[in-house]
């Protein structure tokens, strides 16, 4: 089945993200809120997605300097690529799709 509208496929990947932004986001606050309490540095990193260009990215800061609990959440969330999901802003915002977003926690 062809789409109608230019760009279905973007605006399909982006409302799919949004509502996992929407049902993750009281998740992702209190995982933000358990690093914040552990270390004094920023929670959020963003990567710069290619050389050059001005996408990014975003991810929760899992190493660093921190408590104990901070190194041990840190890995668990990596572990499960838990640390990767404040990425999916990037897909709402449509700098990514989907297909990228799922990628980058294999290889970026």
């Amino acid at each position: 089945m062809k789409c109608i509208v230019p760009n279905c496929r973007s605006l399909f990947d982006r409302a799919v993200a949004l509502a996992f932004v929407m049902v993750l986001a009281p998740g992702l606050a209190l995982i933000a809120l358990l690093l914040r309490t552990n270390t004094d540095e920023p929670v959020l990193v963003t990567d710069d997605l290619a050389a050059g260009t001005h996408l990014r990215t975003y991810r929760f800061r899992t190493t660093g300097r921190g408590s104990p609990a901070f190194l041990m959440v840190g890995c668990f969330l990596r572990a499960f690529s838990i640390d990767e999901l404040p990425g999916l802003w990037a897909v709402v915002r449509g700098h990514i799709s989907l297909q990228q977003f799922r990628t980058l926690g294999r290889h970026g």
